[in-house]
């Protein structure tokens, strides 16, 4: 993943030069909006996953995709007692 790492930031370095910092506009506008950079953060992170390698890392991006929604589910329905 290193390689791809490196890559990865290198390409987004180039993008940014030519066209400006990237971030998402609808998710930094408007009600339950974020700031500028964890929404750029947040769309890189999720570009980064869906170009690794299925082979290779496939256990884990369904880790972390089962992990995202287990929390999604817990937080919108919290358990009672």
């Amino acid at each position: 993943m290193s390689n791809y790492h490196k890559r990865f930031l290198a390409t987004t370095e180039v993008v940014e030069a030519q066209w400006g910092q990237f971030y998402p506009v609808k998710l930094t506008t408007g009600a339950g909006s974020v700031d500028k950079k964890t929404g750029r953060d947040n769309v890189l992170s999720m570009i980064f996953l869906a170009r690794a390698d299925k082979k290779r890392y496939g256990v884990m991006l369904e880790e972390l995709n089962n992990s995202h929604l287990a929390r999604r589910i817990i937080t919108r329905h919290p358990l009672r007692m």
